[in-house]
C-alpha cells in the first residue's frame, strides 16, 4: 500500500501544471457524466452513497454498497452534440482485501459535418467522435479512508485525424460517519500518446485537483455541498501579460482594470461550487448549485439570466433509480442529463448481496 500512494504522489507531482481552458485534448472529459453530479454544480466529488454514478467523478467513492450496480447516462449537450456513458461496479472478492473495481466507457458523439473545399464546394461528410475506455478500483485503507484510481485510454477520431491518449484520476475519501465526508482528487492525468497529424505539437490534458466537503444535517432533510475546483492554477482570470491587473473579456475581448484587490477576490471565488440536495425520503431528492466559474465566464452582462446555475431530481422506480438534471451554460443554451441506476443482483436470486456504505 505504501507504494501506491507514493506512485500516486509522483502522478500528481509530474501533472501538476497550470493551464487555461481551451488549451489541452480531449476537453469532453471535463464534461459531468452522471445528472447527480451535473445537477450539483459538475464537481460532486465528495457524497458517500449508495449511487455508482457518484464514482465518475471521483473513484474513491467505490465500495461494497455499490457491488453489481450497472448505470447508463444520457448527456443533451449544447448545439445538438450528445454524449453517453455507461458503467459497472464489483466487489472483488474480500472488499476489504481486494476492493471494489469498475469499469466504464465514456463517448462524445459531435456529429456529421460538411466537409467543403476553400471555395464553399462541398466535398462530402465526416464525423467527430470521442471515447475513454476507463477501469477504477478503490481500496478502504481504513474504516474511515478509501483510497481509489482510475486509468483511461482516450481515443479521438476528428474527421481523418485521429488520436490517442492515457489519463488517470486518484482519489482520497474521508468519511467518519454518514452525515459528513471530505474527498480530494487529481483527475486526467496523462499524456497524449499520438498527435493528430505529424508535426502537431503534443497538449496537455485538462488535469485537475479538487476538493470537496459533504454535510447531511442531523435534524433536517438536506445536504450541504462545498467544491473547491482548479487548486492546482490560483489565477483562472484571462489576463494582459503587460498589465497583470487588467482582465480580457473572453467573450467581447476588450480590457477592463481592476483594482487587486478585485482580481484576488474574484480568482477566490471562480474556484467555488456551492450545492445543496433536499432529500425528504431516500428514494427521493432535489438538488440545486451554482458555479461560480461558469458563471463569470460564460454570462453576458446584459442578461445574466441563470447561467451558472444547475439543478436536478432523483426517484427509484420500482428496481430502477432515474435522474434528470440540467446545468445552464449560456443564454444559448445548457446541457441535459439522464441517468438510470440498477443493481443486477435484483433481478436474480443470490444467497449473499454485499452491504457497505
Amino acid at each position: 500500500m505504501r507504494n501506491i500512494i507514493l506512485f500516486t504522489l509522483l502522478l500528481i507531482n509530474l501533472a501538476a501544471y497550470s493551464q487555461i481552458g481551451g488549451n489541452h485534448v480531449y476537453q469532453f472529459l471535463d464534461l459531468p457524466q452522471a445528472s447527480r453530479a451535473a445537477g450539483l454544480g459538475g464537481n460532486m466529488i465528495s457524497l458517500w452513497d449508495n449511487d455508482i454514478q457518484l464514482s465518475e467523478q471521483n473513484p474513491a467513492l467505490l465500495h461494497p454498497g455499490i457491488s453489481n450496480q450497472f448505470n447508463f447516462n444520457y448527456i443533451g449537450y449544447i448545439s445538438d452534440i450528445s454524449l453517453m456513458s455507461v458503467m459497472y461496479a464489483h466487489s472483488l472478492g474480500d472488499s476489504a482485501k481486494y476492493g471494489t473495481a469498475s469499469f466504464s466507457i465514456y463517448t462524445a458523439n459531435y456529429g456529421d459535418f460538411d466537409e467543403t473545399d476553400a471555395f464553399g464546394n462541398t466535398l462530402g461528410e465526416f464525423k467527430a467522435s470521442e471515447t475513454a475506455y476507463q477501469i477504477g478500483w478503490a481500496y478502504p485503507l481504513t474504516s474511515q479512508f478509501n483510497l481509489g484510481i482510475r486509468g483511461k485510454l482516450i481515443n479521438s477520431l476528428l474527421a481523418n485525424y485521429f488520436s490517442i491518449g492515457l489519463a488517470g484520476d486518484v482519489g482520497l475519501m474521508y468519511h467518519p460517519d454518514a452525515s459528513f465526508s471530505v474527498s480530494l482528487v487529481a483527475k486526467n492525468m496523462g499524456v497524449q500518446l499520438s498527435n493528430y497529424y505529424t508535426g502537431a505539437e503534443k497538449k496537455p490534458l485538462p488535469f485537475e485537483v479538487e476538493l470537496a466537503m459533504s454535510k447531511r444535517l442531523a435534524h433536517a432533510p438536506f445536504r450541504i455541498h462545498l467544491s473547491w475546483q482548479h487548486l492546482e492554477q490560483f489565477d483562472l482570470l484571462y489576463e494582459d501579460p503587460q498589465n497583470p491587473s487588467s482582465y480580457t473579456n473572453p467573450l467581447t475581448g476588450e480590457t477592463e482594470s481592476t483594482s487587486q484587490l478585485e482580481l484576488i477576490s474574484s480568482n477566490i471565488f471562480r474556484h467555488l461550487v456551492v450545492g445543496a440536495e433536499f432529500i425528504p425520503t431516500e428514494n427521493f431528492y432535489v438538488d440545486v448549485a451554482f458555479n461560480a466559474q461558469r458563471r463569470y465566464e460564460l454570462m453576458v452582462e446584459e442578461k445574466m439570466g441563470t447561467v451558472g446555475f444547475s439543478w436536478g431530481f432523483g426517484l427509484k422506480v420500482s428496481k430502477f433509480k432515474v435522474s434528470f438534471s440540467r446545468a445552464i451554460y449560456h443564454l444559448s443554451g445548457g446541457s441535459n442529463h439522464f441517468s438510470v441506476t440498477t443493481n443486477l443482483s435484483d433481478f436474480y436470486k443470490k444467497s449473499s448481496r454485499p452491504v457497505g456504505a
